[in-house]
């Protein structure tokens, strides 16, 4: 919920909350209410830094229907058979109560090994426009290729790519893709593995919220310190592309490509649900 984040903001900017309009020109309460009041493309215009790309805030869109493929994803995404230990899953980092995060600092992966970063949240992977970077580190090009890298990480899964067809055959996987991918089918492919498992990602969106209904023209679906909070994050701390809460680029404190901190903006969609601390990653 993005309550949080706007009550925060509007604390620390408390010394706007003015009940009348100020000599510079900004709104009060009740002109904050009547600018958000009108249809999303009426707002007051956002800060927004020059050549960054953004779309203006909107509600939550219906998910993807579920499909064969996706339910095949759905299993393999909490299969403890892809993992060396076999008590690991994609589900294990990715807490489907934690809006598909986790909330510990840093991740744990087979026989407890710690990896170096906080696991993102899922949530948000059918709605967002096409990213061009996946991981804190964007190493990955497409969802499709990130899918797999956790297989192969020692600090994960820690498992081969070659062993996958053998070890989800041997869970008595086969009939399951042969349901999906054809009855002809003799062998799991690793590529059938990450389709299935790119399909249901697309299909985890954000659960709706009173934001939501906001957007959709619900004025009193925020209270007073909320309302200014999303005007201060829109015009005074806006470091976000406002579309769906999050950069889709590094963030950008050292040009160095070599510097490790360089990292995605995380997401603040849900943020009540991932109950992260404050450290996201480690260095």
């Amino acid at each position: 919920m993005l309550r949080v984040v706007f009550v925060v903001l509007a604390i620390m900017f408390s010394t706007c909350q003015a009940v009348a309009h100020t000599s510079s020109g900004e709104c009060d309460i009740q002109c904050l209410r009547l600018a958000y009041a009108k249809p999303t493309d009426q707002w007051l215009a956002p800060t927004i830094d020059d050549g960054v790309a953004w779309a203006e805030l909107a509600p939550i869109g219906t998910p993807p229907m579920p499909t064969p493929l996706s339910e095949l994803g759905k299993r393999l995404f909490f299969e403890t058979a892809l993992s060396s230990d076999e008590q690991i899953s994609c589900a294990t980092c990715h807490d489907p109560r934690h809006a598909f995060a986790d909330p510990r600092p840093v991740s744990l992966g087979v026989y407890d090994r710690q990896g170096t970063r906080n696991s993102q949240s899922l949530t948000h992977l059918g709605l967002d426009s096409p990213q061009h970077a996946f991981f804190w580190d964007g190493r990955a090009k497409t969802l499709h290729e990130q899918v797999l890298m956790p297989l192969t990480d020692p600090n994960e899964m820690d498992i081969t790519l070659d062993s996958v067809p053998n070890r989800l055959a041997n869970a008595g996987y086969l009939p399951h893709f042969r349901t999906v991918f054809g009855q002809q089918m003799t062998a799991i492919d690793i590529n059938q593995v990450a389709h299935a498992l790119t399909a249901y990602l697309h299909t985890l969106t954000p659960t709706p919220t009173r934001f939501d209904e906001f957007l959709k023209g619900d004025i009193t679906a925020l209270s007073d310190a909320e309302l200014l909070g999303l005007h201060l994050f829109r015009t005074k701390g806006a470091v976000h592309e406002l579309s769906f809460w999050a950069s889709d680029e590094r963030w950008r404190f050292s040009q160095s490509q070599s510097n490790p901190s360089r990292a995605k903006t995380p997401r603040l969609w849900q943020i009540r649900h991932h109950r992260r601390p404050c450290r996201f990653w480690q260095i």
